[in-house]
């Protein structure tokens, strides 16, 4: 099967499934023949170290989208179409199929494959997964990360194949230092802070869009603050402490986002360890008069109380004292005299107390508490 260079659609030549390990690449201009594994070994190699297929097993169409494979002992499926990119004109041999029942089967040592994205090598590696969600679309595809074996090679760069229909796609666009391509996957070398540029394109202007990362608390060391940035309404999120983040499209139905990586210094990393609400009365039996907020946190940073209605609305924020005990761990408590913003009496009812701390760089930890209140 000759491949041109650059994304190809392939399938499974037999009635039974074909491991893609077990194909061989033949390259005319060196006459050379290699295993898919060797093709992919040396970046960017002969082929990509990834397949895809499309998955249209979904009852609603806008949610259809690739499956990606990143492990190249796939078994290829009869009747399903698989996505592979050559960087230049190849020949794939398929060596034949074991069908069941057969007595003689090939080496398993064929599939033998190197997954690039399925976990860290050293503990500075790691990678993340972006998904953008809408009534538009899936793309569940881009991933960014760290990797000690980009280090002298450049970056592990890999574009996505063609757009199956007109739906929502998110893109990862390089900075001007590394070209202006799209890419699914950017995997960068080791540095003291990285920042991604994702471009959100959906095919109707003023959509709103979810982008949410739902595998950073297994996949991202604790030591890396993550911090996504909308430059249109200059909000920023930490990733850490949210688990999505909704963005509107322009007219065009085009957004832009970007992620910014730094690596914080474990000593400094800030967690909050306990929190105790306790309503204060001017006498037994009487309704409180006041809140006292205690709270303990680790590493160095800075807190701020908030307080919000039952409708998620701010209606106060308090400056607490901090001091540092014995070990390193802060002390921070405050007073809320149960008045709102402009000094009103606040009524009974529900009411949420989130904590935060904001460490060095972006990172930023947070807990809520709920109180209730009974005038």
């Amino acid at each position: 099967l000759s491949l041109q260079q650059g994304w190809n659609q392939i399938g499974d030549p037999y009635l039974y499934p074909v491991p893609f390990s077990e194909v061989n690449v033949f390259d005319p201009a060196t006459l050379s023949e290699y295993s898919v594994e060797q093709a992919a070994q040396s970046y960017p190699g002969i082929l990509y170290p990834i397949v895809y297929s499309y998955d249209t097993s979904n009852l609603d169409p806008t949610q259809w989208s690739y499956v990606q494979y990143t492990n190249l002992g796939v078994n290829l499926q009869p009747y399903v179409g698989y996505w592979v990119y050559a960087t230049k004109p190849v020949t794939l041999i398929f060596n034949g199929v074991d069908t069941p029942g057969a007595s003689i089967g090939k080496s398993a040592s064929a599939s033998n494959n190197t997954d690039i994205l399925a976990g860290s090598k050293t503990s500075s590696d790691w990678r993340l997964n972006l998904v953008a969600q809408a009534d538009t679309g899936l793309d569940r595809l881009d991933y960014i990360g760290v990797s000690t074996a980009a280090s002298g090679r450049g970056v592990f760069q890999f574009s996505k194949p063609p757009s199956m229909n007109r739906s929502l796609s998110m893109d990862i666009v390089s900075t001007a230092s590394r070209g202006t391509e799209a890419y699914g996957i950017d995997i960068v070398p080791p540095a003291s802070a990285q920042t991604w540029q994702l471009q959100v394109n959906t095919p109707k202007p003023n959509d709103t869009v979810t982008v949410s990362w739902p595998s950073l608390a297994s996949t991202v060391p604790h030591n890396v603050s993550l911090t996504l940035t909308d430059p249109k309404t200059g909000a920023q999120v930490n990733l850490r402490n949210s688990l999505g983040y909704k963005v509107t499209t322009d007219a065009n139905g085009r957004a832009v986002l970007s992620i910014s990586a730094a690596t914080v210094n474990p000593s400094e990393l800030v967690r909050i360890t306990s929190v105790v609400l306790q309503p204060v009365s001017r006498a037994a039996g009487q309704a409180p008069s006041a809140v006292t907020m205690q709270y303990s946190f680790t590493g160095a940073g800075s807190s701020l109380l908030t307080i919000r209605n039952a409708q998620g609305q701010i209606i106060r924020t308090l400056q607490p004292s901090q001091t540092r005990a014995a070990g390193g761990q802060v002390n921070g408590s405050a007073v809320w005299d149960l008045k709102n913003q402009q000094g009103i009496t606040v009524a009974s009812g529900l009411y949420t107390v989130e904590i935060s701390v904001a460490g060095s760089g972006s990172q930023q930890t947070r807990v809520t508490r709920t109180l209730v209140l009974t005038r």
